[in-house]
């Protein structure tokens, strides 16, 4: 293994990354800071894996899988989680409209329209009937009290019906348990049937779905890619707007790295590995976004800024090959040094008229 740095002007940063992926030599360690776009990665990351567990839930007999979804990615997670939330809100109806029922029978079956009828009538109310409160009602001649059930050994109340001598009554000085049902038993059980309806359906969806979890995990194996690339984009180190990652590659992909930054205009340098860096063993495509501790860390004072990031790139080579021979020894090589990022840069045309009048010169 090779130590390697990459230098990038920031602007460029993220192009750069998407070629060094497409090249898949080299694995970049991370600095794990944030940004905007890792937050978003992360979050759709988040959907897929939901999605992945909310099909585990639901047992399905068949296993055939089927690659080709009709949706795909994102939008495959979002659809099972929209059914999953479907699934979880029917349940929430459904819990509480069994306990309106369980209320609606403690308080003894009756018909709902006899008795809205003599709400609406009399300004009736039901409540909870004590048998100490029964007595106190009793001795009331401004409210009549009729017991919709007898009291018994083991009921500690029974519901009963308090009807006012008039309409406005004013029923805050009486501490009781008031009850005021909407619908009967029959209305509640067919609104049970129809969200536990929706319920069975959603199910059925979800079942569905599973047929197409190879494609939700090929999209998560994906996301993985995006979050770790993500990470390594946002770890930059920037030096003046200029952005630069330490990594390793494989002696033999060298030559390979080589023309891609001849092609790309990556200012690079190579090195061999510190003692103190963990040297990843085995490099497979796009793992250049893994994950890889160093506590050694180079920093690289850039002096030609302005420089486009071909000319950067030039400009850098060539001053780490002098430096690997040594320094530089005659002013001639320094007024190559300065010339060669401008003049490699320029048309061919140009390169050539220029060489003609060195010529010219020299003769």
């Amino acid at each position: 293994m090779k130590k390697v740095i990459l230098l990038t002007m920031d602007q460029f940063k993220k192009e750069t990354l998407n070629n060094l992926a497409e090249l898949g030599l080299v694995h970049i360690q991370n600095y794990n800071r944030s940004s905007l776009d890792l937050d978003l990665a992360q979050a759709d990351k988040k959907q897929l894996e939901e999605a992945i567990s909310a099909l585990d839930t639901v047992k399905v007999s068949v296993t055939t899988v089927v690659e080709k979804a009709p949706l795909f990615g994102l939008d495959l997670a979002k659809t099972i989680l929209k059914t999953q939330e479907t699934i979880k809100k029917a349940k929430e109806r459904v819990s509480l409209l069994e306990q309106e029922k369980s209320e609606l029978v403690a308080w003894g079956n009756f018909k709902l329209s006899t008795w809205l009828a003599l709400k609406e009538a009399t300004g009736a109310r039901l409540v909870q009937l004590t048998a100490i409160a029964r007595t106190q009602l009793a001795q009331r001649e401004d409210l009549a009290l009729i017991l919709t059930r007898p009291f018994s050994k083991s009921n500690v109340w029974v519901p009963a019906v308090l009807i006012p001598n008039k309409k406005n009554f004013d029923w805050t000085g009486l501490s009781l348990e008031y009850f005021n049902p909407s619908r009967d038993l029959q209305q509640i059980e067919e609104c049970l049937e129809k969200e536990k309806k929706i319920i069975d359906d959603a199910l059925t969806h979800l079942k569905e779905y599973n047929k197409y979890k190879l494609e939700l995990d090929r999209s998560l194996q994906e996301q993985n890619y995006r979050v770790l690339f993500e990470s390594v984009l946002a770890s930059g180190r920037l030096v003046k707007g200029v952005a630069y990652w330490e990594g390793f590659i494989p002696v033999e992909g060298i030559s390979t790295f080589k023309e891609a930054t001849r092609l790309n205009g990556w200012a690079y340098a190579l090195l061999e590995p510190n003692t103190q860096d963990n040297v990843p063993t085995q490099l497979k495509l796009n793992a250049f976004t893994k994950n890889a501790s160093s506590q050694h860390v180079i920093i690289f004072m850039v002096l030609a800024l302005g420089f486009t990031q071909i000319m950067l790139a030039h400009f850098w080579n060539f001053l780490w090959e002098i430096k690997e021979k040594q320094g530089i020894k005659s002013l001639a090589q320094l007024g190559w040094l300065m010339i060669y990022p401008i003049f490699v840069c320029l048309p061919w045309v140009s390169q050539a008229l220029l060489l003609l009048i060195a010529l010219m010169v020299w003769a």
